[in-house]
């Protein structure tokens, strides 16, 4: 049986570098500011520009999203599976439970719209198709699955810091640098280990 290796973590070409500093950014604030609200009154300041801000972003975030999701799949993140370390196996399932997370809650986050929602409050949305039924199981899966998604991006968050503890450093791969985009950091390499 082959021994297993290590593949090489290369830096994210400068678009994909743009669109997950994007997710990124754009998911952290989804996130922070929906828990914030849940037990604010659908009356008070905040909740009403949050309410009003979020659908807009994440209506905004959904290309983003499937750009990524698409430039991801490209890179055939299963075609090595077999032959590669373990930490790898776990790295793409970590990545893939990640992306099908965002999907759920950005599906069940569009269904839980009210009927009356108009996107920038200018254009009619899809709400009235909507059964309120439907409209009720998705809002209760969004905030579970809200959930899964912030253990997920802690998990996320924890092992780069881990590999960055450990002296195999991937942050590499997503510093806006030029010598990141090129693959050479200075005292590293594209495997994500630190040279002799």
């Amino acid at each position: 049986m082959p021994s297993k290796e290590r593949v090489s973590a290369l830096p994210l070409p400068p678009i994909r570098w743009l669109l997950h500093g994007l997710s990124a950014a754009i998911i952290l604030w989804l996130m922070v500011s929906g828990f914030a609200v849940v037990g604010l009154d659908r009356g008070s300041a905040l909740r009403l520009v949050i309410d009003t801000v979020n659908p807009v972003l994440g209506a905004f975030f959904v290309p983003i999203f499937i750009a990524r999701a698409v430039l991801y799949l490209r890179t055939r993140p299963f075609h090595q599976w077999d032959s590669v370390l373990r930490e790898q196996q776990m790295m793409v399932a970590g990545q893939v439970a990640l992306y099908v997370c965002v999907f759920v809650v950005l599906v069940t986050g569009l269904l839980m719209m009210p009927d009356d929602w108009k996107l920038l409050s200018v254009f009619p949305a899809y709400g009235r198709a909507i059964s309120e039924r439907v409209r009720s199981s998705s809002a209760a899966l969004h905030f579970r699955a809200d959930g899964a998604l912030a253990c997920l991006v802690a998990g996320h968050v924890a092992m780069a810091v881990v590999h960055e503890v450990r002296g195999r450093s991937v942050l590499y791969r997503v510093l806006p640098s030029r010598a990141a985009n090129n693959g050479n950091r200075p005292g590293g390499n594209p495997q994500g280990r630190r040279r002799p």
